[in-house]
């Protein structure tokens, strides 16, 4: 019977060092699952942020376009002022030259006429 104990024994140290093989695994287990969930928090937290950033950085796009459709707008209103003002100053010499021709003109035939 001796025989019977002590394999009995062996078995009863094989199986409690296994529990306690299966204690620390499960442990760890423990560990890893709580650490997993702790990422996936940091995960969410920074989705939550890149979304953030990128509707940040939609509206700065958005911005920026509506900001260079005035620009242009604003750029062609400048164009047609000048383009006004330079055909105004245009038909201005055209009637300055038209006045001083008939001055000279009328000038002459005073001339004309007095001598």
């Amino acid at each position: 019977m001796a025989a019977n104990e002590s394999y009995t024994c062996i078995h009863e140290d094989q199986i409690q060092g296994q529990s306690r093989k299966i204690e620390r695994l499960e442990a760890r287990a423990d560990f890893k699952d709580r650490r997993l969930d702790e990422l996936n928090e940091k995960i969410d937290k920074m989705d939550g942020k890149l979304d953030t950033i990128a509707d940040t950085v939609n509206d700065f796009i958005l911005q920026s376009s509506q900001q260079d459709n005035q620009l242009e707008i604003r750029l062609t209103k400048i164009e047609t002022d000048m383009e006004n003002q330079k055909l105004e100053a245009q038909r201005r010499t055209v009637w300055i030259g038209i006045g001083l021709t008939i001055i000279t003109i009328l000038i002459n035939t005073w001339f004309h006429m007095i001598a």
